[in-house]
């Protein structure tokens, strides 16, 4: 296909006639002309000087849709059109109101040229129409009527400040024929792009304020921090002794700046029932740390009972309870099968060491899942801490230890989530939720007492929620008070209430480590006197030696000249023999050598037991080993003494 080319027909001067000359050079040959329905060609020839045959010239003739026409004077090169309706006359007939766009193009068409003609509806006009309305409702359906009803405008709308409405608009286009239609319903970007930027300045505008007020509530706390902390005086607790003369960190207490204790600002009163109440604030913990609280305390009457206590917290400032610590020794094990919600039947790897006569503690009756995740992404491993913990699960009869299964009581609920296979389990059990120290269930007097207690900061991994041990998990802890817990309702006043490193156990232990590094000097002080009699034996055994060898070159003559100089220089035997308590034994094991002279020959004894003897030059054995030293019998039927190599 050739190239297309479009244009409106223009009319003439006069208004009664149209000519269009192509552009593009015509070649000869047959072309196929095309025009709407109910219209006429009158097709023209023309040079390149634009000159045309019409009247008085070529007029190749009239021709409706589908009509050939057939160029053969190349002279001719380009095509002209005269339009006219139907019914009218040419040339005289106005055709204003044709609105013929011509349209044709250079096609090659089994190697002929095509020449298409055409006509096209224009486009009379276009009108866009707003419609503002809430963002909460949908989007308008396109109009069906010409002009569009309702809340349509084709007046644009300005972005009124905080709107929070939403602005659609579609295109009304208008065609020449008298036809219309509407384009799809838009949401305009720059009115939302007004409404965000709005929106923007709005929230800009409340940040800057927002951190004003942050600064300046930074600001006062800051100076409360500052207070709070000198108000510990170089310990934990914040108002400890008053200082800041109102019971901050005391909420749950009266101040009482008239009943003081040693050096303090004022007392902390409260005549409560026999429930635990605790200070406000958390306070954070480090392991391996001993922990000493101490506090000044007394009684309106003397007769309350009363104990002083620590509750701890995890990372995420969940309170620690027992039966999240404590399980039964030697009953970890592991869920074979997972445990969905409604099943009846737990399936664990090892029964063995699980109690099944609970009548007395039937807080054991439950499983303890050791796969609890906190906040921030920790899975506390088995055997210390879980919130995933679960009681009255089962009866003892339903525990089959042969089977490795347990019977529930009722069905695995959905709220606690199914288990996967393979997690770590153990049989739950229960105790005390508070930590007990420095006033157990005694008596408070009616006048100031002194009490301290220490928490060790060794983690508890018993299970058995030892008292004086931090608990698996802990991160916090808050100290409290337990009054009147025989109902004595007395009226209580504490004072210098401190929590800090204990010092003290610190100095303790630093002095027992003292002691046993005093002992561990002693005895390596023996150890060195022990090393020093066994090195007092080696020179007695060598002396000993030293003599045997000389008894053999001085007392027996019997042997061959050459074999009394192989030994007769007993230093050279000296200086190649080894001897230590790992070869002679001497004294270590309580051996004794010595040698003795007979009418027989030459005998060597180890505790009254003869162990070599020699006699004629020859010995009873071929090699003898005394300790380090190696006797060895030569072929000239002497010996010969070497050290062990």
């Amino acid at each position: 296909m050739g190239s297309s080319y479009s244009t409106v027909v223009p009319e003439d001067a006069s208004g009664t006639r149209i000519a269009l000359k192509t552009p593009a050079v015509i070649p000869t040959g047959t072309y196929t002309l095309h025009v709407n329905s109910g219209y006429h060609l009158c097709v023209l020839a023309f040079r390149d000087d634009d000159t045309y045959v019409g009247s008085g010239g070529v007029l190749l003739g009239f021709y409706d849709n589908s009509n050939e026409l057939t160029v053969t004077d190349s002279t001719y090169r380009h095509l002209g059109i005269l339009v006219r309706k139907a019914s009218g006359t040419l040339l005289t007939e106005s055709i204003a109101d044709a609105g013929l766009v011509l349209t044709y193009e250079e096609t090659v068409v089994l190697a002929a040229n095509t020449i298409t003609l055409a006509t096209v509806v224009d486009v009379q006009s276009c009108t866009r129409y707003y419609l503002l309305q809430s963002s909460t409702l949908n989007p308008p359906a396109k109009p069906t009527t010409k002009p569009p009803g309702g809340s349509w405008d084709d007046t644009e709308p300005t972005y009124t400040s905080g709107s929070t409405n939403s602005l659609y608009f579609c295109d009304l286009t208008l065609f020449s024929d008298g036809t219309w239609s509407y384009s799809n319903v838009s949401k305009s970007s720059a009115y939302e792009a007004a409404k965000e930027a709005y929106n923007r300045a709005i929230a800009a505008g409340q940040t800057a304020e927002a951190a004003q007020t942050a600064a300046e509530l930074a600001a006062t706390n800051i100076e409360l921090l500052g207070g709070k902390v000198s108000s510990r005086g170089g310990q934990l607790i914040t108002n400890g002794t008053g200082i800041m003369g109102d019971n901050t960190n005391f909420s749950s207490f009266v101040y009482d700046p008239l009943n003081a204790c040693n050096g303090s600002n004022g007392s902390f009163t409260r005549t409560s029932p026999a429930s635990p109440v605790m200070l406000d604030e958390y306070v954070p913990l480090m392991g391996g740390v001993d922990y000493r609280l101490e506090f000044d305390l007394k009684s309106q009457n003397g007769l309350a009972t009363s104990y002083s206590l620590m509750r701890f917290y995890d990372a995420d400032k969940l309170t620690i309870v027992s039966s999240q610590i404590m399980f039964v020794p030697r009953t970890l094990t592991t869920l074979t099968q997972d445990l969905a919600p409604g099943d009846t039947v737990v399936h664990l790897a090892d029964l063995s060491g699980w109690s099944t006569n609970n009548a007395s503690a039937t807080h054991q009756r439950g499983i303890i899942f050791w796969n609890y995740t906190n906040s921030f992404g920790y899975t506390y491993p088995p055997e210390t801490y879980s919130r995933k913990v679960y009681g009255s699960l089962f009866t003892d009869a339903n525990v089959n230890k042969n089977a490795g299964t347990i019977t529930l009581t009722n069905p695995w609920p959905a709220a606690n989530g199914a288990v996967p296979a393979g997690t770590k389990v153990s049989q739950r059990r229960s105790g005390s939720t508070y930590k007990y120290i420095a006033i157990e269930g005694s008596a408070v007097p009616n006048t100031w007492t002194h009490y301290k207690g220490v928490m060790h900061g060794e983690t508890d991994l018993s299970g058995q929620n030892k008292s004086d041990m931090l608990p698996p998990g802990a991160a916090y802890c808050k100290v409290g008070f337990l009054w009147n817990y025989n109902s004595a309702s007395d009226t209580l006043w504490v004072a210098n209430v401190s929590l800090k490193e204990d010092y003290w156990t610190a100095i303790d232990k630093a002095q027992e480590d003292a002691e046993q590094a005093q002992d561990a000097a002693d005895r390596a002080q023996d150890a060195a006197d022990d090393a020093q009699e066994s090195a007092d034996a080696n020179a007695r055994a060598i002396q000993l030696l030293d003599q045997s060898v000389s008894g053999l070159s001085t007392q027996f003559n019997v042997f061959s000249s050459g074999i009394e100089a192989t030994i007769e220089d007993h230093s050279e035997i000296l200086s190649a023999m080894s001897f230590s308590t790992e070869g002679m034994k001497i004294q270590m094991a309580g051996s004794i050598y010595y040698t003795l002279t007979d009418d027989v020959g030459y005998h060597i004894y180890q505790n009254d037991k003869e162990i070599a003897s020699f006699s004629e030059g020859k010995g009873k054995m071929d090699e003898l080993q005394i300790g380090g030293i190696i006797c060895r019998r030569t072929s000239k039927g002497g010996w010969v003494w070497t050290g062990v190599t």
